[in-house]
């Protein structure tokens, strides 16, 4: 039997989105991928794909939240990879904390000229990340080493 990999990226825009489908379509060989996102997915692979939408501003969507996280807890994945952190997933990290979870930082250095409120969401976001996920990646050992001073 395969280990189960759920993979969770919901920015649907750019290269958040070819690295999700690369990264899945890479895993999908080895691995039962189940894939949540919110964009029709042009992977070629025989994994469960889960479209979803997630709005923070449309509170029908936080039935979807729910779904997530019953999903999560009924499929029990040997890994759980979080494709860079996402708001609206907020209110189930807490979750991730029970699997062994995994989360791509894409920008683990707030990039110059965000605003105070931008910064300090940031800061947040990465303690978080912290506490409930137990690998973060991030893309060069430049970015690791400037994250642990």
């Amino acid at each position: 039997m395969k280990n189960k990999i759920i993979f969770i990226n919901f920015w649907s825009k750019g290269g958040m989105r070819h690295y999700s489908d690369a990264t899945v379509n890479i895993l999908s060989k080895e691995y039962d991928v189940f894939y949540f996102s919110n964009y029709e997915s042009l992977i070629l692979c025989n994994n469960k794909i889960f479209k979803l939408s997630l709005n923070p501003l449309n509170i029908k969507n936080y039935r979807q939240l729910f779904f997530i996280y019953k999903e999560i807890i009924k499929i029990k994945p040997d890994v759980v990879h979080l494709n860079s952190g996402y708001p609206m997933l907020f209110p189930i990290y807490f979750l991730f904390y029970f699997f062994n979870s995994v989360i791509t930082v894409h920008d683990a250095i707030i990039h110059e000229g965000e605003s105070l409120v931008k910064k300090i969401f940031h800061k947040i976001q990465l303690f978080t990340f912290s506490i409930f996920f137990k690998k973060i990646i991030v893309h060069s050992d430049k970015i690791k080493n400037q994250r642990q001073k």
